[in-house]
């Protein structure tokens, strides 16, 4: 009889000391058994009561060991020298909103570890008109900076937590375009708390500029979007005079910004307002790039050269820009942005830059052909008129103010036969 119940007191040691043993224990290399060193934890209440049969994980770079506590609360965790381990605890009815950290182990140690009754929050939050959708909730424990428990209210503006620790909160309401509200209240078990909530507008000054060269310019006729969560809230113009606009916007909101000109590339952007009064934000834009041909002339005699100058978007001289007369290239510009083009044949030709892979418009220069010009004879008969091109160089051509129908050698047979019948009389 005596041997049976010593042998069930052996039992029952074994099956203690096992349970404290841990359940899983391992690394990346496998188990860990060389230099470890012993942690003696024990779970509490926030009355620092044991809790006996919590579920205890203790992590550590590299591995982790799980056990669970005696119903004093105890549990012995082995981990390696030198590691600073986190100590997870499950129960039925108590939380930690956060692993409890223990330092660097470099001996066998004793930890407490507080857990708490598990509680639940709920918010409903509101405004003039009713219950507000979207709105985000921030929950944070007194004495505590880290954040909870964060979230959004659903469509009957309301918020509830996970799992809690029971303690006192503070939670922090913010929704676009209103003042941001906060809330303090007690929360054990499963307590509803109401936060009210005001919209608000903030007035907001937008200016673009191009900055180009060293005194910024305004930029006038550029069409500035806002838009918050791809909804566009807001389109206004600057004015020519000093390149500003003027809107209001909801406060605690983050917008995204567009900036638009013909002239100019494109600006996207981000605005954040706040809850202050008035907001002055400045946009930098460029002009889209572009190149222009300037030619000297625009008809040139065969075989002489037309001077032309290409130029940027902001009239600055452009060198090293490739030229082309139609579509052979005929040279690159100077430090000055000039080349000559050669004109090497009459007709109409096109003139163009690029630079950049940015091309520009074309420039018609004709070459004009300053040699012999074709004339055309008109010679009428009794039976016939004939017209025969004659080529006739200056101006060799007159009518002598001769009479119609004459020409120089029916004048001189004319004038011989006068003299003969003058002869004869005599």
């Amino acid at each position: 009889m005596h041997r049976t119940a010593g042998l069930v007191a052996a039992l029952l040691v074994t099956s203690m000391l096992g349970a404290a043993a841990p359940a899983a224990a391992g690394t990346e290399g496998g188990t860990e058994t060389a230099d470890l060193v012993t942690l003696e934890l024990t779970v509490v209440d926030d009355d620092g009561n044991p809790v006996g049969r919590a579920d205890v994980n203790v992590t550590y770079d590299g591995g982790y060991n799980e056990t669970r506590t005696y119903s004093n609360g105890e549990a012995l965790v082995d981990v390696p020298r030198g590691v600073t381990p986190e100590v997870h605890v499950s129960h039925g009815d108590y939380v930690r909103n956060f692993p409890a950290r223990i330092g660097e182990v470099t001996d066998s140690a004793t930890e407490n570890v507080t857990v708490y009754p598990r509680s639940t929050a709920v918010v409903e939050v509101s405004d003039g008109s009713g219950a507000v959708e979207n709105a985000r909730v921030v929950l944070k424990k007194e004495g505590d900076l880290r954040t909870v428990e964060r979230g959004r209210t659903n469509a009957d503006g309301v918020f509830e937590s996970d799992d809690v620790e029971a303690g006192t909160y503070t939670a922090t309401v913010v929704k676009e375009g209103y003042l941001e509200s906060t809330s303090e209240f007690y929360v054990e078990g499963t307590v509803t708390e109401s936060v009210s909530i005001e919209g608000a507008r903030a007035n907001v000054d937008v200016t673009v500029l191009d900055a180009y060269f060293e005194n910024a310019t305004p930029v006038g006729g550029a069409s500035v979007s806002i838009a918050n969560d791809g909804e566009t809230v807001a389109t206004v113009t600057t004015s020519d005079r000093n390149g500003e606009a003027a809107t209001r916007l909801g406060v605690n909101t983050e917008y995204d910004v567009t900036v638009e000109h013909p002239d100019y590339d494109t600006v996207e952007g981000e605005l954040d307002v706040g809850e202050q009064e008035s907001l002055a934000v400045t946009y930098n834009v460029t002009r889209t790039p572009t190149l222009s041909v300037n030619a000297s002339e625009t008809s040139v005699a065969v075989g002489g050269t037309v001077r032309v100058v290409v130029t940027d978007e902001y009239g600055e001289v452009v060198g090293d820009a490739a030229v082309y007369r139609d579509d052979t290239e005929v040279g690159t510009t100077d430090a000055n942005g000039v080349l000559s083009v050669p004109i090497t044949e009459a007709g109409e030709f096109e003139v163009t830059a690029e630079s950049g892979g940015v091309s520009s418009e074309a420039v018609t220069v004709e070459g004009v052909d300053e040699g012999g010009e074709e004339t055309t004879t008109t010679t009428t008969t009794a039976d016939t008129t004939t017209d025969t091109p004659t080529t006739t160089e200056g101006d060799g051509s007159s009518d002598g103010g001769g009479l119609p129908g004459f020409t120089a050698g029916a004048a001189i047979v004319a004038l011989g036969s006068a003299l003969v019948a003058l002869r004869r009389r005599r």
